[in-house]
């Protein structure tokens, strides 16, 4: 897919030309959910996950 010209071109408008304001990032190892607000997110870690 590295070679496809349009895949580059979308690859870089998901990375670079996207925010995302409200909603959550997900560890696709875990399944933890991280929210996002104001395009910030909160990835700070739980006492107990220390």
């Amino acid at each position: 897919m590295l070679g496809s010209e349009d895949f580059l071109h979308r690859f870089h408008h998901a990375l670079l030309e996207i925010d995302v304001e409200e909603g959550a990032l997900v560890c696709p190892e875990t399944g933890r959910g991280f929210p996002v607000n104001k395009g910030i997110p909160n990835m700070l870690l739980h006492e107990d996950e220390v």
